[in-house]
């Protein structure tokens, strides 16, 4: 399984989700086989956290994205699981996996996305995908 039991991990999460904080994501990689880490946070949006992810690496990242319309915005969190393009085998069956416990680590979010390429995770995918889960769309101009 994948020790997640370093409480800075937890407190990482938190973070992310607090209406208090400016932090809007964490990325988490691997240190040795099992344990996650964090490897990087910040402040700012997709394309932000997709420079974290390194094309030799297994990485997971947890983004909060404010959605919505002129009459209403609306805080949605997402959940990416990295495959590196130059990642090996053994690395990508280990997120298979470790996936399950992550998310249950993690908690409630409201998009997954799976990215083993930069163009896998973007601006427009996300926007996209969360449009298309978050049902009215209200936006008039």
């Amino acid at each position: 399984m994948v020790d997640t039991s370093d409480p800075a991990l937890a407190a990482a999460i938190a973070d992310v989700r607090s209406d208090t904080t400016e932090t809007t994501w964490v990325c988490f990689n691997y240190e040795g086989k099992t344990k996650l880490k964090i490897s990087a946070t910040g402040t700012g949006s997709v394309e932000e956290l997709k420079g974290s992810f390194k094309e030799d690496e297994a990485a997971y990242g947890f983004l909060r994205f404010v959605s919505g319309d002129r009459e209403s915005k609306r805080i949605k969190f997402c959940f990416v699981v990295w495959a590196g393009p130059n990642l090996g085998g053994m690395a990508k069956s280990k997120l298979t996996v470790h996936k399950p416990a992550v998310i249950q680590f993690i908690g409630q979010f409201h998009n997954e996305f799976f990215a083993d390429c930069y163009d896998d995770f973007t601006e427009d995918i996300v926007k996209t995908k969360i449009l298309a889960s978050s049902g009215a769309n209200y936006d008039l101009g």
